[in-house]
């Protein structure tokens, strides 16, 4: 590493802190920034990687841990309530547990090591209950680990694979690290697997200020090329092609190349999870499995793709950003096969059919996932994403100063200020406060309202429109007012949602509001007053309770909330009668 390097990235740093998050603090920053530029691949919008930091938490210690992330599948789980729904999957599980120290350092030190190991030892050691761990870690940590613990015993009688990776951090030169180091980032990879013998794998790495800069400028991989054996084009209706793919070159489009894995992102947009052995699936494994007279492509229906721009020719096609739509089942038992029969990616000729659509426009995307989809029994919640009212919501929010992420990680395409953007479960955790009333849910369980009996109360077409951008602006505001009050983020992350629902009750002098009525809120004239009254009656509480996670996801703390905000009315009320008199 020269100087240079150290200045090239401080300048990223700043510039991009400046353009992003200019509210945050260096340190804090950079374990952000450097948490993106690990699970860039993972395709992670900003509020997912923002949940997993576990660093600078009071109440106990990180454990020499920055930031964990538990993904399954390619998506993050980030409750109890989806780590016990994980039971439901049914084979070919991935599992990501990834660990990540960040430091603005300029050297990678043995010390940080020692104590990720102790750490790291811990979570790993199932038997070992948290009152017996050799430090006390704070709650954002502990939640983790039990996360982990419950998908690890709902999925290990399903052998998932299941990969363990050691992310260190730093300003530093990686060409420099001492061998003493190097041995045992080797012994932590060793040792994980001797704990647990369930991981499959176990990786150490280090990313210095020269690795920062090649991965900050290294965009994410959104052009795609797909060989294909012949295909025909159309540009009646927008540009679309129809071409017939062989198994392996399509085996290849879908794979991570160096690690081949499956690229779960690019089914975001696809409705269903991979069902399992079910019927279907079953008839499409043993077609792939039983080769006879008929060509693959004559027994399946294919895949269908959604692209931001396609250029096609004879033998290959060209896209931006594309969406696997249809197909999920298809495309993981064809990833199956080719994984328990290798030899097939060398010799197996047969095709498939692809449909692609080019278009940039989200309207003509939204109507294929909802006609290519609609062929067999799905609960609308499902097709969340492709509503109106999202749609609506959108359109709303760009008239409001505000970004609407319906398209995850579509603000990164557009540079759009971490400010101004707001993503859809932020969305649904802020209606849920403000409007149903629920902080404790929308702090712990954010999940649950993506679910068919719960998805209604908060995204409803009967409500005002105007609803959703009051709501995501006074989270935005809460917050903004929070950084300044409360100088722990884990305090912070557990008063938000409660102090959200207290600022809008007291702004609008009644205990709770209808859709209707928030909606005509003016957030910017909501004086600093009114927040600060929200906070002091919600901190309070809090403190009773004991000041904890456990206390801000607990049903106690909102029931005396409730109380608390009905006793302030009632008392001003009684005040306004004795005054009448």
């Amino acid at each position: 590493m020269t100087t240079t390097d150290l200045k090239v990235l401080d300048d990223i740093l700043a510039e991009s802190r400046t353009q992003f998050a200019p509210e945050m603090k260096e340190d804090d920053y950079f374990e952000l920034f450097a948490a993106q530029q690990v699970l860039r691949d993972k395709q992670l919008d900003n509020e997912e990687v923002q949940y997993g930091i576990t660093g600078r938490g009071e109440g106990g210690s990180d454990g020499g841990i920055d930031a964990i992330y538990l993904l399954v599948n390619g998506r993050l789980i980030r409750d109890e309530e989806q780590a016990q729904a994980l039971r439901t999957l049914k084979q070919n599980i991935q599992v990501d547990l990834i660990v990540i120290q960040a430091t603005r350092e300029t050297s990678f030190v043995l010390q940080r090591l020692l104590r990720l190991k102790d750490t790291c030892s811990a979570i790993l050691s199932l038997d070992l209950e948290p009152k017996h761990f050799s430090e006390t870690y704070n709650e954002a940590l502990l939640d983790v680990i039990g996360r982990f613990r419950i998908a690890h015993k709902v999925l290990s009688t399903k052998f998932p694979k299941f990969t363990l990776s050691y992310v260190y951090v730093s300003r530093g030169d990686v060409q420099s690290i001492a061998p003493l180091i190097n041995d045992k980032a080797c012994e932590i990879e060793n040792d994980s697997k001797s704990l647990l013998p369930t991981i499959t794998e176990a990786t150490f790495k280090f990313i210095g200020a020269r690795q920062l800069i090649e991965i900050a400028h290294k965009p994410p991989k959104s052009s795609f090329d797909l060989k294909c054996s012949d295909s025909v084009a159309s540009d009646k209706c927008g540009l679309g092609a129809i071409a017939l793919v062989k198994l392996s070159d399509y085996l290849r489009f879908i794979t991570d190349e160096n690690t081949g894995e499956l690229l779960s992102y690019l089914f975001e947009s696809n409705v269903r999870d991979y069902q399992g052995d079910v019927s279907v699936n079953e008839g499409i494994k043993s077609t792939l499995e039983h080769h006879g007279a008929n060509e693959f492509w004559w027994l399946n229906n294919g895949i269908t793709i959604v692209a931001e721009k396609l250029t096609p020719t004879t033998k290959q096609l060209i896209f931006e950003d594309p969406q696997i739509v249809n197909g999920l089942q298809t495309s993981q038992e064809i990833f199956n096969y080719f994984r328990s029969h290798p030899e097939a990616k060398k010799t197996d000729d047969r095709e498939l059919v692809v449909r692609v659509i080019g278009s940039s426009n989200s309207d003509v995307h939204d109507s294929i996932i909802r006609a290519t989809n609609s062929q067999t029994s799905i609960p609308a919640a499902s097709l969340w994403a492709t509503e109106s009212i999202h749609r609506d919501i959108e359109r709303v929010f760009k008239s409001s100063g505000l970004y609407y992420d319906r398209r995850k990680n579509s603000w990164r395409r557009r540079n759009e200020p971490l400010a101004r953007v707001v993503g859809i479960t932020e969305l649904a955790q802020a209606v849920a406060a403000i409007l149903l009333q629920e902080p404790d849910h929308a702090r712990a369980r954010p999940a649950r309202y993506f679910q068919k009996a719960n998805y209604h109360k908060v995204f409803n077409t009967k409500f005002d429109i105007g609803l959703y951008s009051v709501c995501a602006h006074v989270r935005k505001a809460t917050e903004a007012y929070l950084r300044k009050a409360e100088t722990d983020r884990r305090h912070r992350n557990n008063l938000l949602f409660y102090v959200m629902m207290a600022t809008v009750s007291l702004h609008l002098r009644r205990p709770r509001a209808s859709a209707g009525t928030i909606a005509q809120i003016d957030v910017g004239s909501i004086p600093e007053t009114v927040f600060e009254r929200a906070l002091s009656i919600v901190r309070p509480i809090y403190v009773r309770f004991g000041e904890t996670d456990r206390a801000a996801k607990g049903a106690d703390l909102v029931a005396a909330l409730r109380v608390e905000i009905v006793n302030t009315f009632n008392h001003r009320l009684k005040r306004v009668a004795v005054a009448s008199k």
